[in-house]
Parts: structure tokens; C-alpha cells; sequence
């Protein structure tokens, strides 16, 4: 998790929009990768939760 923070963060710290274009890590050991749209400010917001931490 914390490979995959580093990278959305120097990616938007370097100039990446992650809202339009959302960046995607590949996985060191299975070399899949991940989309981090989920991570996006202008995400659906999921109307089915309470909003909180505790979902």
C-alpha cells in the first residue's frame, strides 16, 4: 500500500491530473496493475454509506 501511495502522490506532486486522467501503479511482485481512480476527488460518491470513516 505504501509503494502504491508513493506513487499517486509523486505522480500528482510532479503534475499528473489524477481527476481527468487517473494514474495507474503496476504491482512489483504480480505486475498487475491498478487502476486508482478510487482515489479521486471527483469520484461517484457512494450514496449507500454514511459518508465516514466507518462506512
Amino acid at each position: 500500500m505504501g509503494q502504491l501511495m508513493t506513487e499517486l502522490i509523486g505522480q500528482v506532486e510532479n503534475g499528473a491530473d489524477h481527476d481527468t486522467s487517473p494514474v495507474r501503479f503496476r504491482a512489483p511482485r504480480t505486475g498487475l496493475e491498478i487502476d486508482l481512480s478510487a482515489f479521486s476527488r471527483k469520484r461517484d460518491r457512494n450514496t449507500a454509506n454514511s459518508g465516514t470513516v466507518l462506512g
